[in-house]
Parts: C-alpha cells; sequence; structure tokens
C-alpha cells in the first residue's frame, strides 16, 4: 500500500479511500431522554459509560420528560410474581436497577424536554430513548442521526409490553433484542439485531440475560457510523426493517394465574426428570472380546455412590499392570477428580483411589 491511500474495512468491502493516512474517529453528542424520574436502568447506564470508555461520545446531555410514560395498571397476580422473583433472585446483578442521573464527570448538562430551544443549542448527534421514557416524534428535529432505542423482542415477541416476559411463559428457545433507529420521512431501521437462548422459568434472569448483552449494541453501531459515515452506515442497514407485528400486552389475572401455574409445573418436571436421569458407569472386563460385537456380560460394572457419576475412562499399563484413569463426579459439590482403579485386584470392597 502508498502512504497516499488507506485501505479500510467496511462490512465485507474493502473500500480504497484516498487523502489521510490516520482516520480521525468521529464523535457523538447524544441526548438521553428520560422519564421525570430523572433515571435509566442500570444496563443502559453500563452501555452509555461503555461507549464514553471507547472514545466514541463527545458529550451527554440528559433530557428530562415532565410526563412519566403512561404505565398500563398491573395486575396483582403478576405484581405478586414480579415481587416473588426479586425476592427469590434477590442475589442476582439486576440490569433493571433504577440509577439516578446527575451531573457530574459523564453527564455534562441535565435540561428539561420541553425547552427545545436548549436542546437545539446542544446541537445533538443522537438521542437516545430510554426504557422508561416517552417516545416522542417530535425529536427527529433536534438530532442529526435520529431517535435509537433498544427494543426487545423478536418475531411474535417483539416490543412486547413485558420484555423477555412471553418468552418464557411460552417456551421459546431465544430472546431477541433490536438497536432500532428512528429518523424522520423514513421507515424505522433496525442497526442491530441478535438473540440469546432463553433462561428457563424465571422472566428476572431472562431479562437480565439479554439486557446486559444488549449494552453492547450502541458501541459497536456508533463506531460503525463514526467508521463509515451516514449514508454508508445507513445504505448498508437500511433493508434490515423491524418486525410488523402487533407486541403482546401483559396478560389478564386470570390468564396469569393460567401462566403461572404451567411455569411451575414445568419447573417442577425438569427438576424431576433431573433426579431422574441416567448417570454414567464405567463397565470392564480383563477377557479378550470382539468390539464390534461384545458380550456385555463378560464386564463387570463399577457401582455408583449416590450422587456421584464416573466417565471418560482411559486405560494405562505399566508393569504388566493395567490401570484405569477416569473422572469421578460428585453432583452435590458439582466438580469432578480424577481417579484410578486396577481391574486386576478390583473387587466390590476395595477403594477406587484419587489421582
Amino acid at each position: 500500500m502508498n502512504n497516499r491511500h488507506l485501505l479500510k474495512w467496511y462490512g465485507q468491502v474493502l473500500t480504497l479511500i484516498p487523502g489521510k493516512q490516520k482516520h480521525m474517529q468521529q464523535t457523538f453528542s447524544i441526548g438521553v431522554l428520560v422519564d421525570e424520574r430523572c433515571s435509566l436502568q442500570t444496563w443502559e447506564v453500563e452501555m452509555l459509560q461503555d461507549c464514553i470508555k471507547k472514545g466514541l461520545i463527545k458529550k451527554i446531555i440528559v433530557l428530562v420528560q415532565k410526563q412519566m410514560k403512561t404505565r398500563t395498571k398491573k395486575n396483582i397476580l403478576l405484581w405478586l410474581f414480579q415481587r416473588f422473583e426479586n425476592s427469590w433472585f434477590a442475589n442476582e446483578a439486576d440490569a433493571t436497577n433504577k440509577i439516578v442521573l446527575r451531573k457530574n464527570g459523564w453527564i455534562n448538562a441535565i435540561i428539561h424536554a420541553d425547552d427545545l430551544l436548549a436542546i437545539t443549542n446542544q446541537q445533538l448527534d443522537i438521542i437516545y430513548t430510554g426504557t422508561d421514557a416517552l417516545f416522542d416524534e417530535q425529536y427527529y428535529n433536534y438530532c442529526r442521526q435520529g431517535l435509537w432505542r433498544i427494543v426487545f423482542g423478536e418475531k411474535q415477541f417483539y416490543a412486547s409490553a413485558l420484555s423477555a416476559f412471553w418468552e418464557v411463559m411460552q417456551h421459546s428457545p431465544i430472546t431477541g433484542s433490536n438497536l432500532i433507529v428512528y429518523r424522520k420521512d423514513t421507515a424505522p431501521v433496525n442497526v442491530y439485531s441478535c438473540s440469546t437462548a432463553t433462561v428457563p422459568y424465571s422472566v428476572k434472569n431472562n431479562f437480565n440475560s439479554i439486557a446486559w448483552k444488549s449494552s453492547s449494541f450502541l458501541a459497536y453501531r456508533l463506531n460503525e457510523l463514526s467508521e463509515a459515515g451516514e449514508a454508508s452506515f445507513f445504505g448498508h442497514h437500511q433493508k434490515k426493517t423491524p418486525f410488523e407485528l402487533t407486541a403482546l400486552q401483559q396478560p389478564g389475572n386470570f390468564q396469569m394465574l393460567f401462566l403461572f401455574a404451567r411455569n411451575i409445573i414445568r419447573y417442577l418436571m425438569y427438576k424431576l426428570n433431573q433426579r431422574k436421569k441416567k448417570r454414567f458407569t464405567i463397565g470392564y472386563t480383563v477377557q479378550p472380546f470382539d468390539l464390534f460385537h461384545p458380550e456385555f456380560n463378560l464386564f463387570h460394572q463399577l457401582k455408583l455412590p449416590p450422587h456421584t457419576f464416573y466417565a471418560d475412562p482411559f486405560v494405562i499399563e505399566k508393569e504388566n499392570n493395567s490401570f484405569i484413569f477416569f473422572e469421578n463426579f460428585d453432583e452435590q459439590r458439582g466438580r469432578g477428580i480424577i481417579s484410578v482403579l486396577e481391574p486386576e485386584l478390583f473387587n466390590d470392597q476395595q477403594t477406587i483411589k484419587a489421582v
């Protein structure tokens, strides 16, 4: 490569860019739209701070709405279910914990969202709409790159009223998440979409799983936007539109009772199957046998102690003696050790030795 050109990788296409030898990374001025509590969920704070650490954000301006997002009245059974999960999984890192935003080292200013002149003066590139904020199209006019928002769910679960809830209750194998960009006079663009395995039986843990993963989306795409430029970035992602489906709403009391009972039954069946599952052991013989047509009555099967299984055996011979090494796994402790026995000396009373 001569010193007058720079090769840059974008997507799966090599683009030849004349001129500068070193690409100057673009940084962005970001507005963060929040409700009147002036807070974000923990995973969203992690997302913004990740962008700051990677040098993608020039400044962050918090835009506080006067009215909180309209919330659908929760039914009592759904409330009890959520209280139960919050108590049961209290020691888990909770992505939904609220962090109150204050002007400090990483937040440059906090202004009212209805002060449109002040927003205009900030010359924002992007406005990120927080999970609890009310989406408002009027802000299209006050950011060059549009309104950005994380929307959870995919296909029939896209933008459900309860994020990560229906995937658990309907036993879906995956839970999805999307970074959507809304711009004036254009269709919404899905610039990042991914899914992860649904955490079964727990809505709280399932949401934590997908939310923490989603916290990396913004940095990925801001970096790409910085490298590629606006025209290339949106041209590349334009075809990835969101799902056009009716969002699932929160369940009523009767439906919640049914869903909760079914989830408990599924969990109990899972635990029962775990107890009944077959445990591996080892069979051996010191007599010759046909590998393709073995006579299993020639083999001696090691008896398993409670909550233990044996696996992965291999034989080592030394001085005409055979030694079988294998994994001795203790299910209660959740760990295994390498053990050994000598088949020629083995009897039911002999203790298997740990290596």
